[in-house]
């Protein structure tokens, strides 16, 4: 997440920067999937502590709702037009 954070600040291309910073969202997805797994396996017990492993099934659905709502509410910007000829 860290690597795409850095990117989005140099990148100078507008469609670019947006590209690198839907990807650092697309980072913190699995980051907080990992949290979820450590916090169940340290703090779950025997009623809970079982899920960790089983928590890792969230990444396709939680990736699933994060690039949709990205798609919703942020917006790539306009590609600059190609000039042929």
């Amino acid at each position: 997440a860290t690597l795409y954070w850095r990117a989005a600040r140099r990148v100078v291309d507008a469609v670019a920067r947006h590209e690198a910073r839907i990807l650092v969202g697309h980072s913190f997805v699995f980051v907080a999937v990992a949290v979820l797994s450590i916090g169940l396996a340290l703090f779950g017990g025997a009623r809970y502590g079982g899920l960790s492993g089983v928590s890792y099934g969230l990444i396709g659905p939680l990736q699933a709702l994060y690039h949709s709502l990205a798609a919703r509410y942020w917006k790539a910007p306009a590609a600059p037009a190609v000039h042929i000829g």
